[in-house]
């Protein structure tokens, strides 16, 4: 049923590309007509980057992507146009690169590739939409980018994420239906998710991957199984039958100096929990079903702005527990203080995220929550931004877990000629505990090299 429905998911994505490309070049035949097409030229992103390990990972015989020096491609293409004065299009495809060939197999994401790596030729936008005077109709592979917050934000769960790699991590959007509404100077929006579709994760073979055996989750606590027992997890996603469809109602407000959204969703959770099965070792690896709430709220006050998002999660049938996680930041953009120092702009940033059980897991079938797997947990995050001037800018940040004591830092140099062109000297180092959010990577510190261009 698995790789029917994977097979089903992937035949879609060609499907629909096909008869869109179709349907763009029928309409270029005709332009000459009187009819109202419009086909903008496609647009370029090409990155290149090179990444340097500081250490090695000899010894960990599971692991095989051991190279201290990586290298990384990518190639995006994009596309947009319409087809009259109120239907338009919208396309975006990546093909991506790593000397690490166990990151990126395949062409376009099926469910089965879920559980494994990312494609590396892959749709990470295709839509269709309508535009009336009263409303906006949506259908294709969307996203759905929710959150006030700078650094973290726990509300923006609802996109498709690729972390085969998770220092080059590519947001994808989801296959859905929305209709957004305008009320006044606010929208208010509902949208239908067809299909289960899990971030991918890093390889077996990858650096990233962690002790736990599975980089959804940071560690294991007890599974209930023998010692020197060897764990196994396995994906397990739902078909796309309607009742597994997910429902998403959004209403985002402007007022003056405030900005603010709410969220009601009913559907599969962006966090995963672990199943017992009849074979010793061997856990089904499932996402419960859930409904979950989320809002925001952010002010500007002259130079600062001041902000919250929040995620409050319920489980159906005690699968997973129930929680809230928040973020409160702050930000400053100070210029006249910058100018005296020769700099163009400096912008401080300040985030401390929680996350409150307020039931526990308690389904006799289930034996971890997804507590193991959701990040900043009780974190203080911050991030400093620079602007140097027109062509150099630099930023350096970092984030400490309050409750497990594991923590990472980062910095970015960039330097920017033009519009189009980028080249960036970045480097992150992280620190901590077996079986903690950064500890586990405590081997990863890099440094990295990058090139950006659009054309």
């Amino acid at each position: 049923m698995n790789k029917l429905f994977d097979r089903k998911v992937t035949r879609f994505s060609y499907f629909f590309s096909v008869m869109l490309y179709f349907s763009i070049a029928s309409y270029s035949a005709y332009a000459g007509s009187g009819m109202e097409f419009d086909f903008n030229p496609l647009e370029y992103e090409y990155t290149a980057s090179s990444t340097y390990f500081q250490a090695g990972i000899e010894g960990q015989d599971e692991y095989r992507d051991d190279d201290r020096l990586k290298l990384w491609n990518k190639l995006v293409i994009e596309n947009d146009g319409s087809f009259s004065e109120n239907l338009f299009y919208e396309i975006s495809g990546q093909i991506m690169f790593s000397t690490n060939e166990s990151d990126y197999r395949g062409v376009f994401t099926g469910r089965r590739n879920t559980k494994k790596t990312n494609a590396f030729v892959d749709l990470s936008k295709l839509s269709i939409s309508y535009e009336a005077d009263s409303y906006t109709v949506f259908f294709g592979k969307l996203r759905t980018d929710v959150g006030f917050a700078e650094i973290y934000s726990p509300v923006n769960v609802y996109s498709f994420s690729n972390g085969a790699d998770p220092i080059h991590a590519q947001e994808f959007g989801l296959w859905q239906a929305r209709v957004e509404v305008p009320v006044g100077d606010d929208t208010a929006s509902y949208g239908i998710m067809f299909f289960e579709e899990n971030g991918h994760q890093p390889s077996g073979a990858s650096r990233w991957q962690g002790s736990s055996g599975d980089s959804a989750f940071f560690g294991t606590g007890d599974l209930g199984v023998p010692s020197g027992t060897q764990t196994k997890f396995v994906t397990r996603p739902r078909d796309d039958r309607p009742s597994n469809w997910s429902h998403i109602v959004q209403y985002d407000g402007i007022r003056e100096g405030l900005d603010f959204f709410g969220i009601l969703y009913v559907g599969p959770a962006p966090y995963s929990v672990l199943k017992s099965t009849d074979t010793v070792g061997t856990f089904d690896k499932v996402k419960p079903w859930i409904t979950a709430g989320s809002f925001g709220v952010a002010s500007t006050i002259g130079a600062w702005k001041i902000y919250t998002d929040n995620y409050l999660q319920f489980s159906h049938s005690d699968t997973d527990d129930d929680f809230l996680k928040t973020v409160w930041g702050i930000s400053y953009r100070e210029t006249d203080l910058a100018n005296e120092f020769g700099l163009k702009e400096v912008e401080p940033i300040l985030e401390i995220s929680n996350d409150v059980i307020t039931e526990r897991q308690q389904h006799q079938e289930f034996v971890q929550s997804s507590r193991r797997g959701r990040p900043h947990r009780q974190s203080a995050l911050f991030q400093i931004k620079v602007d140097i001037n027109d062509d150099w800018s630099a930023r350096v940040g970092g984030s400490f877990n309050l409750r497990d004591k594991d923590s990472s830092s980062g910095f970015v140099i960039r330097y920017s000629p033009n519009d189009d062109t980028d080249i960036s000297l970045k480097g992150s180092s992280y620190s901590g505990k077996d079986g903690t959010q950064f500890g586990r990577w405590r081997k990863n510190d890099f440094v990295e090299l990058e090139y950006s261009l659009n054309f």
